[in-house]
């Protein structure tokens, strides 16, 4: 349907190799239009290396899910991962779960 659309009107979309003036048109991503006349249009940056509510040698990490994702979005970053530790069997699903409840609060 025509609410589930986004257009990005003449922007400068870089992408790995090339930095082009175009348009970048989304379906399902709610019917907006955003003029980025003179601005860069970046896809969203992936941090494969995060360390969310991690305990690890009596130490903790500063930032929990919600924080942390909260500032990956604001700088740019839409996808993280969790790095694991093979020792940690847990964890990896308690990082999930509350990952996926921080990335639903903070959007």
């Amino acid at each position: 349907s025509s609410q589930n659309r986004l257009l990005i009107k003449n922007g400068k979309v870089v992408n790995a190799d090339e930095i082009t003036e175009d348009d970048v048109y989304i379906e399902d991503g709610g019917t907006r239009i955003i003029d980025a006349r003179q601005r860069y249009v970046f896809p969203g940056g992936i941090d494969p290396h995060t360390h969310f509510e991690f305990e690890f040698m009596g130490t903790k990490s500063v930032d929990d899910f919600y924080q942390g994702t909260k500032a990956a979005i604001a700088g740019g970053t839409t996808m993280i991962s969790i790095t694991k530790i093979e020792e940690l069997r847990g964890y990896i699903l308690k990082a999930t779960v509350k990952s996926e409840e921080a990335i639903l609060n903070v959007l």
